[in-house]
């Protein structure tokens, strides 16, 4: 339903899209910006296009091609946005030539840089992919790699709509161009676009059915449409004094005109869809069916071959095993010794316990006789008697197929493993492992993965020209080894299987249906494997969806209709209750527009050339104060009564000469009043022509400009004085541009204080001329003015002169425009007053007691200034730091602290004072505020005014305690010297009745040694047979656990690969705990099966090239990307001996380790050196990965010892433990260091002549 959901979305984005292009271009070109925005809904409608096709396209190859061709659209589809808000809003002043090429370049390069193969890389580096959905493609981003270009596009887009939003806000706040409700409704339309449609460019949207990009799309279109039917957009605005009902006629039939076309697209789209939608599932459904017959099959097969190839496993614990070997000979040569018999019977009964063995027993050649595991008597098999010599010939394990071992007997499989005596290859006899295929085999190759009516699996091979079933069938019983399909059955799936058919056949099963199977052999077997299930079943599912859909698609269409239909209903109403509305506002315009004549003093005139009447409104008759019922006017009414002759011809000359260019004319004058006074109208005027060329008629406004002409005089006298005063005032004044900082004007007294002449400094700018450290704050303050935040402002900076000298002027600035207003220029006098001279005097000053001042902070003796009675006037930091008072804490104006511990020496340092005037290095004992102990070296001398009366004491002191305490550690030491020198002689004499008794205790140790060695040997003997017996139960134990982790393994992959879309989040967490955890256990038993053959495999010696065999294991562990990324240096190492598989598996579980810890880093190193002498050979690896604690280097080589988490690398903990045991039967030492985040280097030793206890 959801698929179905989106596809509607789209098809309906489509549908609104191209209606709305359809009718922007019906429209009149007086709509501002009308041909833009059809463009642009067609676009945005061949992108919904575009994607539908896509969807419904037949391959992915399809689909991408469809998807790649939206880029022509999606690239300028976000600049007709904005070359339509622009226009729309007014704002087409901002589009120049130059404007327009700049917008058009990005959305041609999206547009070209995909077709072209060399420069496609800077579009995406990496596609989309897609995924299926019933039958429709969608499409998955986060596969996609954008190159440069992209992200480039997708910021452009981005800004684009940013700014057209900030255009429609700020119009909806301020300008109000357009009616607010409409600017709402394109906002909307505008945060869907950026809310939808650039979401995806910035972050992956994965595996969605809803492709955010064309929803967005879809409702801003949506928005555009309510648009048009509530709020008339893209309709022309009525200006005429009169409703026009042909034009509302006109404009009713195009809305009518518009749904119809919106619903026959609409039900088109929808049939299309719901045909294309049911072909594509039926292809998708049956694909889906075969591609799961292929997966069970295949699934099974690697089932089949990993259980026959387990069973061949285990035959290998006999084959070649001389430790078996051993224990046959001993039973062969003396047979009735029971010891023997028992030996023999251990071996065997490590398998027979296994479920899926019947019998596991041994055939003696020579003694004929059969010994099974459980004593059981046995008869041999007559096709057992007749392979047996050839195996023993062939020297190779036998896997016997499907059979009975007699008419009535079960179907057994059989592994027949030859044994031979320990010296040379004398035949003893034969082991058979006789397998039960009902235990495992046949229930794992009936098990069906999903529940199904007809579903199964058969297991068949080709016998004397007929197909023979091996197994069990769902509908038929008793089929294996009897049931019989001959060849010539040419259309059953078991004979397309036997005679090369390979993948998915149709044919007729042996119940006579109609089936789908998958048909393949099983590698390395006589077998084939058919999977089949019933085309009924498979097809029941489509039929049903076949209704449902066209149900749903036939309502879609329907309700499509019926909505149509309401809004119809709902346009007419609206369209009546505007008509109504616009008569009214006629009305209302023209009552406002005779009260705003009234308002403005403005009349109306009208001269009929040919009768010569005139015709004044009642406006004129005011302005010219003349009353109407005594007076008729004429053309030259006004000129006859003026008084100045050289005005009355001045308006027939302008008169005259718009008549002969057609153009509009305006003119001037004054008048005298009826009260003589003197009055001002400006009047303008435009001649009417009839189809001759011949003049009928002027019309004409009068305007009373009487008010404003005399404010104009007298501003131009202010003017007058102003400029006397400006020119010689007795500081600098400028008139400046706020906003360019151009001077405008200027004083001469200004340009001496900066040395230029005027014409140099009105083609330059304050900034030109100013500091530039002042430069920030001088402009922030002019802002300010411009904002309206301040009046006037104040600022001390430094001017530069025009030869480079630097002074400073006190400036005072002040705006020339009213608060609130909005001028043409922005203008602001400034002021400036020279006060070089006295900022050099201050500065000077303030340097020198900055100087002063630290000086006396930087002292290491606290300096202080007290007066008589002891209130502190001055101190400095240090002052405070030995008193242990805060360093930065300000004492002026509190007591002096009390910081003397003996009253006397206080006393005597004040007598003394007073006496002499002044003291120095004066010692005292003191005490900080937090009551340490101090000793202080005091100076200080009275300050007398000039009646010689002491007004203050300046002192200074330093704390000499430090130096007072190293004196007595001085003496202190010599003494402790002195003391050690006594207790070192004491020790030297001590130290040789030590030596005296070690040398017996060593004697003593001797003997002991001796007694310890025969033990130890003791102890090892039975320690070997224990780890003998140890590494056969582990062995067998792997085996047995393989069997059931590889059948959880297999189901749990169907279950991911084909249910996973059934499953919840929590399951499919689950889902991947089980697999993991399998992968896991999996691979510790096969570190644990390794672990054990290192124990039990014969030793093959050999030399070895080691360099060739690195350089093979490292190109095997590591892909091409790896090999860049990691720094691997091998140097030349010496040639080995030893057996060159198992050092191979030293040097893959030491190189991977390498590869693994040191990944993490950004530039891993690996290197591999080594060394020889006489005796063995040393090879080494380093890395510089996470290193481990050398602390606990002894647990490396230990069975399952792990040194890091589990979750930051993988592993068993079993790895190091084969290698040292490799190494360890060699006759060789490994050992390892490391240190945490520096890395790890592990090497270990071969010796050049091996001698091996075999």
């Amino acid at each position: 339903m959801q698929i179905q959901i989106f596809l509607s979305i789209i098809v309906g984005t489509c549908a609104l899209a191209l209606a709305l292009a359809f009718f922007a271009f019906r429209q009149q070109k007086s709509v501002p910006g009308i041909r833009v925005f059809a463009f642009f809904s067609l676009a945005a409608g061949l992108l919904a296009l575009a994607e539908l096709i896509s969807m419904v396209s037949k391959t992915t190859q399809g689909a991408l091609f469809w998807f790649n061709i939206r880029a022509i659209f999606l690239g300028f589809t976000p600049t007709l946005w904005l070359l339509f808000v622009l226009i729309y809003y007014q704002r087409k002043k901002w589009l120049s030539n130059w404007i327009l090429i700049i917008l058009s370049i990005i959305p041609l390069g999206t547009i070209l840089l995909p077709m072209i193969p060399l420069f496609s890389q800077l579009w995406v580096q990496q596609n989309v992919s897609f995924f299926q959905v019933e039958s429709f493609w969608l499409v998955d981003t986060s596969t996609r790699i954008p190159g440069p270009w992209f992200f480039i596009h997708s910021i452009y887009s981005l800004l684009i709509v940013l700014f057209t939003m900030a255009i429609i806000i700020f119009d909806a706040i301020k300008c109000k161009t357009i009616k607010r409700p409409l600017s709402i409704m394109l906002l909307s339309g505008c945060l869907a676009y950026l809310v939808a449609g650039f979401y995806p460019s910035f972050f992956p949207v994965g595996n969605t059915i809803y492709n955010p990009i064309v929803m967005g799309i879809g409702i801003g279109e949506l928005f555009h449409v309510i648009s048009v039917f509530t709020f008339n957009f893209l309709m022309p605005s009525n200006q005429t004094s009169q409703v026009n009902s042909d034009t509302a006629r006109d404009q009713e039939k195009q809305s009518f005109n518009l749904l119809v076309l919106i619903f026959i697209v609409i039900a088109v789209s929808i049939v299309s869809i719901g045909f294309l939608s049911n072909k594509n599932f039926q292809h998708q459904y049956r694909s889906q069916i075969e591609a799961q017959l292929t997966s069970i099959s295949l699934l099974k097969v690697s089932d089949i071959q990993k259980w026959r190839n387990e069973r061949l496993d285990d035959a290998l614990t006999f084959f070649n095993n001389d430790s078996f070997s051993q224990i046959v000979e001993d039973y062969t040569a003396t047979p009735s010794l029971f010891q023997n018999i028992n030996l023999l019977k251990s071996w065997l009964n490590a398998y027979s316990a296994h479920t899926e063995y019947d019998q596991v027993f041994f055939v003696d050649l020579l003694h004929n006789t059969v010994v099974t595991s459980n004593g059981a008597e046995i008869t041999l098999a007559k096709h057992l008697e007749l392979v047996i010599p050839e195996i023993m010939r062939n020297g190779a394990v036998h896997f016997e197929d499907f059979h009975k071992d007699s008419e009535n007997s079960p179907i057994y499989l059989s592994i027949v493993i030859p044994v031979y005596s320990t010296t040379g290859m004398t035949p003893l006899g034969v082991v058979v492992m006789r397998i039960d295929p009902k235990v495992y085999l046949y229930p794992m190759i009936l098990r069906w993965p999903v529940p199904s009516e007809s579903a199964e699996t058969a297991l068949v091979r080709l016998e004397n020209k007929s197909v023979l079933y091996l197994t069990d069938l769902r509908f038929e019983p008793n089929a294996p080894l009897n049931k019989f399909i001959d060849l010539s059955d040419s259309n059953r799936p078991s004979v397309k299987a036997v005679t090369g058919s390979i993948g998915i056949v149709e044919g007729i099963n042996y119940r006579s249906h109609h089936v789908i199977a998958d048909v393949r052999p099983v590698t390395g077997t006589p077998w084939f494997l058919v999977s089949r299930i019933d085309i009924n079943e498979v097809s029941g599912p489509l039929r049903e969806r076949e209704r449902l859909s066209w149900v749903l698609y036939t309502t879609l269409i329907l309700a499509s209709g019926v909505g149509l239909n309401l809004i119809w209903r709902q346009l007419k109403l609206h369209s009546l209750i505007t008509q109504n509305k616009i008569q009214g506002e006629i009305l209302e315009r023209d009552r406002k527009l005779k009260e705003a004549q009234e308002m403005a003093h403005l009349g109306f005139w009208y001269w009929d050339v040919k009768s010569g009447d005139v015709e004044w409104s009642d406006q004129v008759y005011k302005i010219f104060q003349i009353d109407p019922k005594n007076f008729k006017p004429k053309i030259d009414s006004i000129l006859a009564l003026s008084p100045w002759p050289e005005e009355q011809n001045r308006d027939k000359e302008l008169i005259d000469r718009a008549i002969n260019t057609h153009q509009p004319g305006m003119y001037e004058q004054k008048f005298l009043r009826p009260d003589n006074s003197i009055g001002y109208y400006s009047s303008t005027f435009l001649g009417q022509f009839d189809e001759k060329d011949d003049l009928v008629s002027i019309v004409g406004s009068v305007m009373d400009i009487t008010n404003q002409t005399i404010k104009d005089q007298a501003l131009v006298e202010s003017e007058k004085k102003f400029k006397t005063l400006f020119d010689h005032a007795a500081v600098g004044v400028a008139i400046i541009d706020t906003k360019t900082g151009q001077y405008v004007d200027i004083n001469q007294k200004y340009c001496d204080f900066l040395g230029y002449s005027k014409e140099e400094m009105l083609s330059k700018t304050f900034q030109s001329v100013t500091e530039s450290k002042y430069l920030k704050i001088n402009i922030q303050q002019n802002n300010k003015l411009l904002r309206g935040k301040i009046k006037e402002f104040s600022l001390e900076k430094q001017y530069i002169q025009k030869d480079g000298n630097i002074v400073w002027g006190e400036l005072n600035a002040s705006p020339l425009w009213e608060p609130g207003t909005q001028p043409e220029k922005y203008l602001h006098i400034a002021v400036v007053k020279d006060i070089t001279e006295q900022k050099i005097a201050e500065l000077a000053l303030r340097d020198s007691e900055k100087k002063f001042r630290e000086m006396v902070a930087n002292l290491d003796e606290g300096l202080f200034s007290a007066t008589m009675d002891g209130i502190l006037v001055d101190h400095n930091e240090a002052f405070n730091r030995i008193l242990g008072l805060p360093v930065q804490q300000d004492l002026r104006g509190f007591a002096l602290p009390d910081f003397w511990e003996n009253k006397e020496e206080r006393q005597k340092y004040l007598s003394d004072l007073n006496l002499k005037g002044s003291v120095s290095s004066f010692q005292i004992s003191a005490r900080k505020i937090n009551g340490e102990a101090i000793s202080i070296l005091l100076s200080a001398h009275l300050v007398r005014n000039e009646n010689n009366k002491p007004i203050k004491i300046d002192g200074v002191f330093m704390d000499i305690t430090n130096r007072i305490h190293q004196e007595e550690r001085l003496l202190a030491t010599q003494e402790e010297l002195q003391r050690l020198f006594e207790q070192a002689e004491k020790s030297r004499r001590a130290l040789l009745t030590i030596v005296e008794d070690q040398k017996l205790a060593q004697d003593e140790i001797k003997q002991l040694n001796k007694t310890l060695e025969d033990r130890v040997n003791q102890r090892t003997a039975e320690l070997k047979a224990s780890n003998d017996e140890l590494e056969s139960f582990a062995y067998s134990i792997s085996h047995d656990l393989r069997a059931p982790l590889r059948a959880i393994d297999g189901y749990s992959r169907i279950l991911e690969q084909d249910y996973a879309k059934v499953l919840d989040v929590e399951g499919v967490r689950l889902l991947n705990i089980v697999r993991s955890s399998t992968r896991s256990l999996d691979r510790l038993i096969t570190d644990l099966l390794s672990l054990s053959r290192v124990g039990r495999s014969e030793l093959k010696l050999e030399i070895l090239d080691v360099n060739s065999m690195i350089d093979s294991i490292y190109l095997e562990l590591t892909t091409p990307e790896m090999q860049e990324r990691i720094k691997f240096k091998v140097q030349e190492l010496p040639s080995g001996y030893g057996d060159a598989t198992l050092i191979r598996h030293v040097w893959m579980n030491l190189i991977s380790n390498a590869i693994k810890y040191s990944s993490p880093k950004d530039h891993p190193v690996i290197e591999i050196f080594g060394k020889s002498d006489e005796k063995k050979c040393t090879y080494s690896i380093k890395d510089n990965g996470v290193g481990f604690n050398p602390d606990f280097k002894d647990k490396l080589f230990g069975l399952f010892q792990r040194l890091h988490k589990a979750s930051d690398f993988e592993g068993t903990g079993v790895g190091l433990a084969i290698v040292h045991r490799i190494v360890a039967r060699h006759n060789g030492e490994v050992w390892g260091n490391g240190e945490i985040e520096v890395g790890a280097e592990f090497t270990f030793t071969l010796p050049k002549k091996i001698g091996m206890d075999e």
